[in-house]
């Protein structure tokens, strides 16, 4: 979803002043590797927190 609105956002935003191949494929890179390190924090912070507590629920 929020890949589809950045792709629409930049294709109006490409009407109005062209980008150009290098940029646009930058821009891109940077989204993805931002996107791998927030998934992966979030995913890491969760599963680290469920461990942590499911040895309290236990007691």
């Amino acid at each position: 979803m929020v890949g589809v609105a950045l792709f629409g956002g930049l294709t109006t935003a490409n009407l109005y002043t062209p980008i150009t191949a290098a940029h646009y494929s930058s821009i891109w890179t940077t989204l993805l590797i931002f996107a791998v390190f927030h998934n992966g924090a979030f995913f890491l912070s969760r599963f680290g927190n469920k461990r942590a507590i499911r040895p309290g629920r236990k007691r």
